[in-house]
Protein backbone atom coordinates (compact mmCIF):
# COMPACT_ATOMS: atom_id res chain seq x y z
CA UNK A 1 0.00 0.00 0.00
CA UNK A 2 2.39 2.17 0.59
CA UNK A 3 4.41 1.64 -3.03
CA UNK A 4 0.92 2.98 -4.13
CA UNK A 5 1.21 6.13 -2.57
CA UNK A 6 4.32 6.53 -3.41
CA UNK A 7 3.52 6.86 -7.13
CA UNK A 8 0.53 8.93 -6.93
CA UNK A 9 2.89 11.09 -4.92
CA UNK A 10 5.19 11.09 -7.60
CA UNK A 11 2.49 11.72 -9.94
CA UNK A 12 1.75 14.72 -8.62
CA UNK A 13 4.78 16.09 -8.81
CA UNK A 14 5.03 15.83 -11.77
CA UNK A 15 5.43 18.78 -14.14
CA UNK A 16 6.64 18.53 -17.89
CA UNK A 17 9.92 18.54 -17.91
CA UNK A 18 11.01 15.03 -15.69
CA UNK A 19 10.29 11.54 -17.09
CA UNK A 20 7.68 9.33 -15.09
CA UNK A 21 10.03 7.10 -14.16
CA UNK A 22 12.74 9.11 -13.10
CA UNK A 23 9.91 10.48 -10.73
CA UNK A 24 9.05 7.35 -9.14
CA UNK A 25 12.93 6.32 -8.79
CA UNK A 26 13.43 9.37 -6.97
CA UNK A 27 10.47 8.96 -4.65
CA UNK A 28 10.94 5.09 -4.33
CA UNK A 29 12.32 3.22 -1.29
CA UNK A 30 10.52 0.42 -1.20
CA UNK A 31 12.29 -3.03 -1.14
CA UNK A 32 15.70 -1.82 -0.61
CA UNK A 33 17.97 -2.58 2.54
CA UNK A 34 18.69 1.16 3.20
CA UNK A 35 16.09 3.82 2.85
CA UNK A 36 18.24 6.69 2.32
CA UNK A 37 19.33 5.01 -1.25
CA UNK A 38 16.19 5.03 -4.03
CA UNK A 39 15.45 1.23 -5.28
CA UNK A 40 16.31 0.66 -8.74
CA UNK A 41 14.46 2.05 -11.53
CA UNK A 42 11.00 -0.29 -12.94
CA UNK A 43 12.01 0.21 -16.34
CA UNK A 44 15.86 0.26 -18.17
CA UNK A 45 16.05 2.02 -21.66
CA UNK A 46 16.77 -1.40 -23.33
CA UNK A 47 13.68 -2.18 -22.56
CA UNK A 48 11.59 -2.31 -25.82
CA UNK A 49 7.84 -1.57 -25.86
CA UNK A 50 5.45 -1.23 -28.32
CA UNK A 51 5.04 2.59 -28.03
CA UNK A 52 9.01 2.68 -29.12
CA UNK A 53 8.61 -0.47 -31.40
CA UNK A 54 5.94 2.11 -33.35
CA UNK A 55 7.79 4.86 -33.43
CA UNK A 56 11.13 2.91 -34.87
CA UNK A 57 8.88 0.64 -37.43
CA UNK A 58 7.44 3.10 -39.44
CA UNK A 59 5.67 0.82 -41.67
CA UNK A 60 2.00 0.27 -41.03
CA UNK A 61 1.16 -2.10 -44.01
CA UNK A 62 1.01 -5.47 -42.73
CA UNK A 63 1.56 -7.14 -39.80
CA UNK A 64 4.84 -7.33 -37.48
CA UNK A 65 6.71 -10.40 -36.31
CA UNK A 66 5.96 -9.27 -33.06
CA UNK A 67 2.30 -9.23 -33.89
CA UNK A 68 2.70 -12.89 -35.95
CA UNK A 69 4.10 -14.44 -32.92
CA UNK A 70 1.85 -12.84 -30.40
CA UNK A 71 -1.26 -14.33 -32.74
CA UNK A 72 0.38 -17.47 -33.23
CA UNK A 73 0.47 -17.64 -29.48
CA UNK A 74 -3.47 -16.98 -29.04
CA UNK A 75 -3.90 -19.59 -31.52
CA UNK A 76 -2.20 -21.95 -29.48
CA UNK A 77 -3.74 -20.87 -26.19
CA UNK A 78 -7.08 -21.33 -27.79
CA UNK A 79 -5.84 -24.73 -29.42
CA UNK A 80 -5.08 -25.56 -25.64
CA UNK A 81 -8.58 -24.73 -24.31
CA UNK A 82 -10.73 -26.47 -26.87
CA UNK A 83 -8.48 -29.62 -25.93
CA UNK A 84 -9.18 -29.32 -22.54
CA UNK A 85 -12.75 -28.90 -23.09
CA UNK A 86 -12.89 -31.55 -25.06
CA UNK A 87 -10.83 -33.74 -22.95
CA UNK A 88 -13.33 -33.18 -19.72
CA UNK A 89 -16.56 -33.80 -22.18
CA UNK A 90 -15.09 -37.08 -22.82
CA UNK A 91 -14.30 -38.51 -19.30
CA UNK A 92 -17.36 -36.45 -17.79
CA UNK A 93 -19.52 -39.18 -20.18
CA UNK A 94 -17.74 -41.87 -19.33
CA UNK A 95 -14.03 -41.96 -20.80
CA UNK A 96 -10.96 -43.41 -19.32
CA UNK A 97 -9.40 -40.36 -17.33
CA UNK A 98 -6.02 -42.12 -17.27
CA UNK A 99 -6.61 -42.64 -21.67
CA UNK A 100 -7.38 -38.55 -21.44
CA UNK A 101 -3.96 -37.47 -19.93
CA UNK A 102 -1.80 -39.86 -22.56
CA UNK A 103 -3.23 -37.91 -24.90
CA UNK A 104 -3.32 -34.36 -23.10
CA UNK A 105 0.74 -35.05 -22.25
CA UNK A 106 1.21 -35.88 -25.90
CA UNK A 107 -0.59 -33.30 -27.29
CA UNK A 108 1.14 -30.73 -24.95
CA UNK A 109 4.68 -31.99 -26.75
CA UNK A 110 3.16 -32.00 -29.85
CA UNK A 111 2.37 -28.22 -29.40
CA UNK A 112 5.15 -27.02 -27.77
CA UNK A 113 7.50 -28.86 -30.52
CA UNK A 114 5.20 -27.26 -32.94
CA UNK A 115 4.55 -23.75 -31.33
CA UNK A 116 8.35 -23.53 -31.42
CA UNK A 117 8.85 -24.32 -34.83
CA UNK A 118 6.20 -21.99 -36.18
CA UNK A 119 7.62 -18.94 -34.16
CA UNK A 120 11.47 -20.38 -35.32
CA UNK A 121 10.10 -19.95 -38.78
CA UNK A 122 8.37 -16.59 -38.40
CA UNK A 123 11.92 -15.17 -37.38
CA UNK A 124 13.93 -17.12 -40.17
CA UNK A 125 11.17 -15.84 -42.09
CA UNK A 126 11.74 -11.80 -40.84
CA UNK A 127 15.79 -12.21 -40.45
CA UNK A 128 15.49 -12.90 -44.58
CA UNK A 129 13.31 -9.92 -45.46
Amino acid sequence: MALIGEVAEAFRGLDDERPVLAALTETSTAGTADPSRPAPAVGHEEVLNMQQANTVITSTDGLTLIDYVHLTTLDFLLAAVVGTVLSWRWTAKGGSPARAERLGYRGAWLALFGYALICGALVLLAAGR
